[in-house]
């Protein structure tokens, strides 16, 4: 299972191995509200790391995705001068983006999770733990599988599966740090 120390403390440079001049290196300013509390957000292609003010520099979510469409049926695309636009719809030949999926792997490995992107949905299942809840929304080819991890260290998330593709990313949280994290806005 996974670490809630190695969790709490995910940083770019360790998981990924990421450039220095790849990891914004800002101070944390918690300026995003999101899930009713106060967050700051750290990002590269495939992983978002979200901090909540609460957390005394913690990490309270990890968000892993294999391209920027995933959750997407329908993408806006404007042309470079903005004058025009289309809508173009999302194929899963396109879903899938190489260096999205790579950073996403690799976070997959730092955390000690046995699950990578593309896995099928026996794989995941079997990684997950306790399946809370199953949906699909409004997508036809996809569908969402809300999990808890009961250990010591208790971690609640969702994984997003594609009929044909598998895998296609991750959402795991800190219930603990949401919780203390909820504020008044």
């Amino acid at each position: 299972m996974i670490p809630l120390s190695r969790f709490w403390s995910t940083s770019f440079n360790e998981a990924l191995g990421a450039e220095p001049d790849v990891v914004d290196r800002r101070p944390l300013s918690y300026n995003t509200e999101w899930e009713r509390g106060l967050w700051d957000q750290k990002q590269i292609d495939g992983v978002e790391l979200w901090y909540p003010q609460a957390g005394n520099g913690r990490v309270g979510a990890i968000r892993i995705s294999a391209g920027p469409h995933v959750e997407s049926e329908v993408v806006r695309v404007r042309s470079d001068d903005f004058a025009t636009e289309t809508y173009v719809t999302i194929n899963a030949a396109t879903m899938i983006v190489d260096s999205w999926t790579r950073n996403a792997n690799r976070m997959f490995e730092w955390l000690e999770w046995p699950i990578r992107i593309s896995a099928d949905c026996d794989a995941v299942e079997g990684a997950c733990g306790e399946i809370t809840n199953i949906h699909s929304g409004l997508m036809t080819d996809r569908y969402f599988l809300k999990f808890r991890i009961s250990t010591l260290d208790e971690f609640e998330g969702t994984v997003l599966m594609h009929d044909s593709l598998g895998l296609l990313g991750a959402e795991l949280r800190d219930p603990l740090l949401f919780a203390l994290n909820i504020t008044e806005l």
